[in-house]
């Protein structure tokens, strides 16, 4: 349990320290503060994972120091791309995406753009990486065992998306105004009926990566993250949706990407995998129910 009561205390330290930091911050920007305020807490979140994974063992964090992780990263961010490329096609087929490009754009912006896309792609993948099916995927599983643990982090990644306000509330630079500003974003985030079919595809995605996790490694979820947030950021980039399809039941309002299809298609990769494993039912220290590869075999 060490390793779930150091993440909410990670979680509950982030939210303190960014408040303070956004009311600071918010005397010399010009900029709303829960924008300040939501920015500063992820910052706080990105630097306290840090000293976090120095105290959660190598085998719950996922964290492995021998591993050559730019290698894993590479040929996962590849492979991830391929994996995206499915839904892309499909949707251009279809007509439910049209192609909008700018042929006069100059080339050396592209790869500068694309240079600078991949860097923060990976920088957002390492972090959700690391938090969700790091340390508490990884927490989770010690106590709770592979499959509810697959999903209850799969569940909290999937709400995770939708962890903000939806009205226009205005929130006050104060010692406690990031906790206000996280229960009324908390309503939000377990609207289920709201943009369902995009929160099933999260959760989709969240089962897919723990599998990978198991399967192979942290940094292999790291590399096909990366690869989807850039893959569907350049894809709403360079194409346009088709109002007038017939197919646009498929995708979600919620970024005009993920929805029924890219659900489906996970889905499928999830019984790929799954055929190929041996799933944990109980907790990862139960006999004879420990996880498995078909490596060992």
């Amino acid at each position: 349990m060490r390793g779930i009561s150091l993440t909410g205390l990670y979680l509950t330290g982030s939210i303190l320290i960014g408040t303070l930091v956004a009311a600071v911050l918010n005397q010399f920007l010009s900029y709303p503060f829960d924008r300040v305020l939501t920015r500063s807490v992820l910052l706080v979140m990105a630097i306290l994972l840090i000293p976090l994974s120095k105290l959660v063992s190598s085998d719950t964090s996922g964290l492995v120091a021998d591993r050559l992780y730019f290698r894993e990263f590479l040929c996962s961010f590849c492979v991830g791309l391929l994996i995206l490329s499915i839904p892309i096609a499909f949707f251009l087929m279809v007509d439910l995406r049209i192609l909008s490009l700018d042929l006069g754009i100059d080339l050396g912006l592209v790869v500068l753009y694309l240079l600078l896309g991949v860097f923060l792609a990976g920088l957002i993948a390492v972090f959700e990486e690391i938090l969700f099916r790091g340390f508490l995927y990884g927490a989770l599983k010690e106590r709770f065992g592979q499959i509810f643990s697959m999903m209850a982090s799969s569940f909290i990644y999937s709400c995770a998306h939708f962890l903000k306000p939806t009205d226009d509330g205005e929130y006050l630079p104060s010692l406690g105004v990031g906790f206000a500003y996280l229960g009324d974003a908390a309503v939000n985030a377990v609207a289920l009926d709201h943009n369902w079919d995009a929160r099933l595809s999260l959760l989709f995605l969240g089962c897919f990566l723990c599998l990978v996790r198991d399967r192979l490694s942290l940094f292999w979820c790291v590399g096909f993250h990366a690869a989807f947030v850039l893959g569907i950021f350049l894809t709403r980039e360079l194409t346009t949706v088709n109002i007038k399809s017939e197919f646009l039941i498929l995708i979600s309002p919620y970024n005009e990407f993920v929805g029924h299809f890219v659900s489906i298609w996970l889905a499928l990769l999830i019984l790929l995998l799954w055929s190929r494993s041996s799933i944990s039912w109980g907790s990862s220290n139960s006999v004879g129910l420990s996880w498995k590869r078909i490596d060992d075999h």
